[in-house]
C-alpha cells in the first residue's frame, strides 16, 4: 500500500474518522463505522479482486478505507486526507478496478475508450501504483490497466495501448498530455480520474499540462467525470485553489487522524501514531561517520537516508564505503537514467541493497517496505519531514525516523518540531547503541555532548582602513601615459589667440619705415632659403 496525496475542493466539511476512537465520520452526510472494521465483501466489489487482495496481504480494510471506498462506489466525489502508510493508494484502486472489471463484463463501448485514469507526481509512484493494479488483477487481467509514464519509450507505449487497449492507465503529467495531444491517448470518455499526491499535482511545474488534461477529461460523460483526490497533506487552501484552476466540483471531503475535525488541526500534515522520532547531534565534518554508527545502532534489514541535494549522494556514499563495508549501500535522484532507479529501488525491495541513499524523488507515496528512516540532512520543511517519515511504519507496523542535526542548526531544528506538533527527544551515539542521557545509568560515562552554536554572520568592518598597496611600475606608467593624453587632448580643445589687426599709420614717414623694414625682412628670408639649397651668393654666410 502507498501514500498518495489527492485534491479537493469547498463544499461540505471534512469528515473525520478517529483512530484512537471509534472510527466516525462526521460531516453533514454522517455515515458511523463499527470499531471492528468491516471485511472487503462489505463494499461490494467485484469478486476477480479477492485473490490480488489476498495475495497483497489485505485481510481487513484500513479506517480511512472504510470510511471512504463506499461514498466512491456510490459515485461521490471523494477528497481523501490521511496520514502517510494509512492505504490511501486502495481507496480509489478498488473501486476503479471494479468498475471495470464490470465495464469488460458487460461489454465495452466502441473503440473500447479508456475508462480511468491515474495521476501521480513521479514515474517511480506511477510504477508502484501500475505493481499493485497488475497484482490486483492478476495475470490474465493485467493488460487492462497501462502506464504512460515519462522516462520510458514513448513509440513502444504506443504500440501497448494500441495492441492491448487498456481500460485504466497510470501516467505522469507531462507525458500523458504529451500522448494525449498526439492523439494516442483520448480522454473524452474517461468516468473515472484519481490524482494522486494531489498537493503535488498543484506545483506549477505541473500547471500546463494538468490544465490541458481536465479540459479534455470525461468531456463527452454525462455530468463528467467522477474525482478521487488523496494526499496526506492537503490543506483548505490548496483544495480550494486546485478547485478554481481545474474547475473540480464539489468534494467529499474524509480525514483520517487524530484530530476530531480538519478545522482543529494545526499543521498541514498527519503522521502515523506508529512512528518513534529521535535526533542525533552530528559535527558536521563527521556526517558519515555519525550515519554509520546510526546504522549499527538501529540494527534493522533495510534503511532509507535521505538528502537535500543529488549532487551530494556520491559524497556520501564514497564516505560511507570508505569507512565501513557493513552495508551494501546504493544511491538514487532523479538525475539517474530510469534503468538505473529502476535498478536500485528493485535490489533494495529483494533485500540486497540494505541501504539507500536517496533524494527526495522517493519522499511521497513510495513503499520501499523499509525499516527505518535517517535525514542525514534535515528537511527544508515539516511537510517534506513528514513525507520521508512516511516511508517506514506503515499500515499499522512501527517504523523508526532518526534525524542528525548539526550545531548550527539547532534553532531551525526546534522550527521544525514546532511546525509538525511533534516533540523529536535526543539520543546520544555510545557503544552501538542509542542512549537517552535522562535515563541512563550505566557505569561508563557518556562522552561530552556536542554544544548547539550559533550560524557564522560576517561584522561589520570597524578597524581603519589599511593604507592602499604601493603601485607597480607598470601600472605607473599607463596612469602617466593617461594624463599625458588628457592633457594634450585639453590643450587642443583651447581657443586660438585671434589674429592682431595691423597698425595704422598716420604719417607718411611712418609708411616709409614699415617699407623699407618689410623690404629687408623679405630679403633675409630669400638668403636662409638659398644658404639651405647650397646656392648663398658668395662671400654671404647662410643665414646673416
Amino acid at each position: 500500500d502507498e501514500d498518495e496525496d489527492e485534491e479537493a475542493e469547498d463544499g461540505e466539511d471534512w469528515e473525520q474518522v478517529n483512530s484512537d476512537q471509534d472510527p466516525e465520520v462526521v460531516g453533514s452526510d454522517t455515515v458511523p463505522i463499527s470499531q471492528a472494521r468491516p471485511s472487503f465483501e462489505v463494499f461490494a466489489l467485484h469478486p476477480a479482486l479477492g485473490p490480488g487482495l489476498q495475495a497483497l496481504g489485505f485481510t481487513e480494510p484500513s479506517p480511512v478505507q472504510a470510511a471512504a471506498i463506499p461514498k466512491i462506489t456510490g459515485g461521490g466525489n471523494v477528497a481523501v486526507k490521511s496520514y502517510t502508510g494509512s492505504g490511501k493508494t486502495m481507496v480509489f484502486l478498488l473501486p476503479m478496478l471494479s468498475r471495470a472489471l464490470s465495464t469488460l463484463e458487460e461489454g465495452r463501448p466502441e473503440g473500447k475508450v479508456i475508462n480511468a485514469v491515474i495521476i501521480s507526481p513521479s514515474q517511480e509512484l506511477s510504477m508502484q501504483i501500475l505493481r499493485t493494479a497488475q497484482t490486483l488483477l492478476g495475470e490474465d487481467l493485467k493488460w487492462m490497466v497501462q502506464q504512460v509514464i515519462g522516462g520510458a519509450n514513448p513509440e513502444r507505449q504506443k504500440k501497448t495501448l494500441r495492441a492491448n487497449k487498456p481500460l485504466v492507465v497510470v501516467g505522469t503529467p507531462g507525458r500523458l498530455a504529451a500522448m494525449q495531444r498526439e492523439g494516442a491517448v483520448r480522454l473524452h470518455q474517461v468516468r473515472m480520474v484519481a490524482l494522486d499526491e494531489a498537493d503535488a499535482l498543484a506545483d506549477k511545474t505541473y500547471k500546463r499540462d494538468l490544465a490541458q488534461l481536465m479540459e479534455h477529461m470525461g468531456k463527452k460523460v454525462e455530468g463528467g467525470p467522477q474525482f478521487l483526490l488523496t494526499s496526506a497533506s492537503l490543506t483548505e487552501k490548496s483544495l480550494e485553489d486546485m478547485q478554481r484552476r481545474w474547475g473540480l466540483p464539489e468534494m467529499c471531503q474524509v480525514t483520517v487522524g487524530p484530530s476530531e475535525s480538519f478545522a482543529d488541526t494545526k499543521q498541514d500534515v498527519t503522521m502515523s501514531p506508529t512512528l518513534t522520532h529521535f535526533h542525533v547531534q552530528a559535527d558536521g565534518r563527521h556526517k558519515a561517520d555519525a550515519l554509520r554508527r546510526t546504522l549499527v545502532a538501529l540494527d534493522v534489514p533495510k534503511v532509507l537516508v535521505f538528502m537535500n541535494e543529488a549532487r551530494r549522494l556520491k559524497d556520501a556514499l564514497f564516505r560511507l564505503t570508505a569507512i565501513t563495508s557493513a552495508f551494501d549501500v546504493a544511491i538514487l535522484h532523479s538525475e539517474m537514467p530510469k534503468d538505473a532507479r529502476r535498478s536500485s529501488i528493485s535490489a533494495f525491495l529483494r533485500g540486497e541493497v540494505s541501504v539507500l541513499i536517496v533524494t527526495d524523488v522517493l519522499a511521497r507515496g513510495m513503499d520501499l517496505d523499509c525499516d527505518a528512516v535517517i535525514n542525514m540532512e534535515m528537511p527544508e520543511d515539516p511537510l517534506v519531514y513528514a513525507h520521508r517519515a512516511g516511508r517506514t511504519g506503515r499500515m499499522g507496523r512501527e517504523g523508526t525516523v532518526v534525524t542528525l542535526v548539526t550545531p548550527f542548526l539547532t534553532r531551525r531544528f526546534a522550527e521544525l518540531q514546532k511546525g509538525l506538533g511533534v516533540k523529536i527527544p535526543e539520543r546520544r551515539l555510545f557503544k552501538g547503541e542509542l542512549i537517552d542521557e535522562k535515563t541512563y545509568d550505566g557505569e561508563a560515562p557518556l562522552p561530552p555532548a556536542i554544544k548547539p552554536r550559533k550560524a557564522h554572520t560576517p561584522k561589520r568592518h570597524t578597524k581603519a582602513p589599511e593604507p592602499p598597496k604601493p603601485k607597480k611600475k607598470s601600472q605607473l606608467r599607463k596612469e602617466a601615459e593617461a594624463e599625458a593624453k588628457a592633457e594634450a587632448k585639453r590643450l587642443r580643445s583651447k581657443k586660438k589667440p585671434k589674429a592682431r589687426k595691423p597698425k595704422l599709420f598716420s604719417k607718411p614717414w611712418q609708411w616709409e619705415k614699415a617699407a623699407e623694414k618689410e623690404e629687408k625682412r623679405q630679403a633675409w628670408l630669400e638668403r636662409k632659403r638659398l644658404a639651405k639649397q647650397g646656392n648663398a651668393p658668395d662671400g654671404e654666410k647662410a643665414g646673416v
